[in-house]
């Protein structure tokens, strides 16, 4: 089975709640197991989760994950409230369980949102078809946070492949001998993968990262210290005085001294 695929089916029973509740709650359960997994929304306080020999907290805009047959207890305090579905179904794991964490962290709050508003009005009013509509959504919901899931833990590997690599630049930033080379053999990989690797995790190429991060150290030395701007330059990379200025210019609006005019730190010996 590739690592990205996931199916499940959803069963017959599914339910919709809104829990209502006023004023500071301060309540928990005992420990329950469910014929049903559960999907649950937190819009507002925290609750204490214990499930597997784990204590966890789920806030506001995370979602609970429970699969069916787990034995849980669950604590809720402050001004709580959330969403709740409740369903059946299966998979082609034999425990039937899933590949998330328990309290999941989205990236996308307002399309979670809309997405269990929509399943509870659905499941008040009871239109035509409604549990179709429901069951859609469900689907919707658990492909996103597949999905969502799918792309942190592809990023986090991408990170930690290269995460010695960056060590090195940020410690070597400032050798204006650095080469991809050298820094790619910190990660035990070739330049040219960690430029492209690199890339799809940062958004830009290892040189421009390379380049921001001294001028970002070069803005540091020039407002809390009395270094002269070629001796800064020496001390951040760059082997020529007139590179950096006209380097500095282009990315920063202004020269490195008018910069510092106007932003030095006051009393500096």
């Amino acid at each position: 089975m590739k690592e990205n695929y996931y199916d499940i089916i959803v069963g017959k029973y599914i339910e919709v709640y809104k829990p209502s509740y006023t004023g500071f709650q301060d309540w928990s359960n005992k420990s329950t197991s469910n014929n049903f997994a559960r999907l649950d929304f937190v819009t507002s306080g925290q609750m204490t989760v214990t499930c597997d020999g784990k204590t966890f907290i789920v806030s506001k805009n995370q979602i609970l994950i429970l699969p069916k047959n787990k034995i849980y207890s669950i604590k809720v305090f402050g001004n709580f409230s959330y969403y709740s579905i409740l369903f059946d179904y299966e998979t082609e794991n034999d425990d039937n369980s899933f590949p998330f964490p328990l309290c999941f962290e989205t990236e996308n709050t307002d399309y979670f949102i809309d997405k269990y508003k929509a399943a509870y009005n659905l499941s008040i009013v009871e239109p035509y078809g409604y549990k179709v509509k429901i069951r859609e959504i469900l689907y919707d919901i658990i492909a996103k946070i597949s999905e969502e899931n799918y792309t942190k833990n592809f990023f986090n590997k991408i990170c930690y492949s290269i995460r010695k690599s960056v060590e090195y630049i940020d410690v070597n930033y400032s050798d204006p001998e650095i080469s991809l080379k050298v820094i790619a053999d910190q990660s035990g990989i070739t330049d040219t993968h960690f430029r492209r690797i690199f890339k799809q995790f940062y958004g830009v190429t290892p040189i421009t990262y390379i380049t921001d991060l001294r001028l970002k150290k070069s803005k540091n030395l020039l407002s809390t210290t009395n270094l002269s701007v070629e001796e800064i330059s020496k001390r951040c990379g760059f082997n020529e005085y007139t590179y950096f200025t006209k380097l500095f210019k282009k990315h920063i609006g202004e020269s490195p001294k008018k910069w510092r005019d106007e932003n030095k730190t006051k009393d500096i010996v």
